[in-house]
């Protein structure tokens, strides 16, 4: 399924932008690029991306650091962000800040295309039927909601892996 929109690909290494765009140019018409967090925020706000698909760790504006600001200056592009294997509490953060959803690295590529096809396909709605503040709003809620229950399902996930390690258990329970 290859959807007509437009991806902003963040990330400080240039071989992760690579990998990325060769997987997905068969999901994505429109591929940009940006090697940091300040130069992903100045091209949001300058452009108009359906998704943007963001590293956590990165110089000068962190990933969950430009979701915040992005989110504070009123955009509302999905963002699909990356994180490091197991890295699931940054994961639940930044469904709390409004991520659609987020990959582990390595990630699958047939789950990276899904992932990335779902968030610019909402991202296609919001830029088509989001021009009165309340069909923005009602959009909003639906993903909301959606969003919601993957923190939930991570927090569970969480918890399994903590009960078996004895000092996380002790910090769950407190």
């Amino acid at each position: 399924m290859q959807v007509k929109g437009k991806l902003l690909i963040v990330d400080d290494e240039k071989d992760i932008h690579e990998i990325l765009e060769v997987m997905l140019t068969d999901v994505v018409t429109e591929i940009e690029h940006a090697f940091d967090g300040k130069e992903a925020l100045e091209k949001i706000i300058a452009g108009n991306f359906h998704s943007v698909l963001s590293d956590i760790n990165m110089p000068k504006l962190n990933g969950l650091d430009l979701l915040k600001e992005v989110r504070t200056q009123g955009h509302h592009v999905p963002f699909v962000i990356l994180t490091a294997f197991g890295d699931k509490e940054k994961a639940v953060e930044a469904l709390k800040l409004g991520a659609f959803d987020f990959l582990d690295k390595p990630w699958e590529e047939e789950n990276l295309k899904d992932v990335v096809g779902r968030s610019l396909e909402l991202g296609l709605y919001l830029d088509k039927f989001s021009k009165t503040p309340e069909a923005l709003g009602e959009l909003l809620e639906v993903h909301d909601e959606n969003r919601k229950s993957s923190i939930e399902y991570l927090q569970k996930i969480i918890q399994n892996l903590a009960y078996d390690n004895q000092s996380l258990r002790k910090k769950i329970e407190q």
